[in-house]
C-alpha cells in the first residue's frame, strides 16, 4: 500500500479511509523514523517526518473530539472533505478541539516549535537543518504527541 495521509491507496489504487487507531500507530511510526533518520544524520528527513507524525496525531484527535470513525470522515461534502485534506497543522488544531488546551498550557513552546513545520519542507535541499534543530524537533513533536494521547 502508498500512504497518504488520512486516506490509504492500496495497489489497485482504491480510496480507503483510515480509522483513529491506524492514525495513531502511523503517527508513532512516523515518529520511529524521524529518530532512525536523525540517528543516520539525516536532519531533513527526520525534522520532515516529525510534521507528519503531529499531523497524523492532531487528525486522529479531530476523530475523537468529533466522533468520527474515520478520517476522513464520510458523509461530508467535497468541499468540507477537501478542507480536512490539509497539512496544515494550526489549521488541524482547531479542528481536533485541542487549540486552547494547547495554548494556554506548558506544552505551548513544544507546540510553537511543530507548529512552524509545513509540508513544504519536503524541498528543503540537504544541509538546510542543522542536528540541533532536527533533534529539537523530535523532541517537541514527542511532547506534543504525548499531550495528544498518542504515544
Amino acid at each position: 500500500m502508498k500512504l497518504l495521509i488520512g486516506w490509504c491507496l492500496t495497489m489497485s489504487g482504491a480510496i480507503k479511509q483510515l480509522d483513529v487507531a491506524a492514525l495513531r500507530r502511523l503517527a508513532k511510526s512516523r515518529l520511529v523514523e524521524a529518530n532512525y533518520l536523525l540517528n543516520k544524520r539525516k536532519w531533513e528527513g527526520a525534522y520532515y517526518l516529525c510534521g507528519y507524525a503531529v499531523e497524523l496525531a492532531l487528525k486522529a484527535s479531530a476523530c475523537s473530539a468529533l466522533n468520527w470513525n474515520c478520517w476522513p470522515p464520510s458523509g461530508v461534502g467535497d468541499r468540507l472533505r477537501t478542507a480536512l485534506c490539509t497539512h496544515k497543522l494550526e489549521e488541524l488544531l482547531v479542528v481536533s478541539g485541542k487549540e486552547t488546551q494547547i495554548k494556554q498550557s506548558a506544552i505551548f513552546g513544544d507546540w510553537s516549535i511543530v507548529a512552524g513545520w509545513s509540508s513544504e519542507q519536503r524541498y528543503v535541499e540537504i544541509g538546510n537543518v542543522k542536528d540541533q534543530v532536527a533533534k529539537e524537533m523530535i523532541r517537541a513533536t514527542r511532547s506534543v504527541l504525548k499531550f495528544l494521547g498518542t504515544i
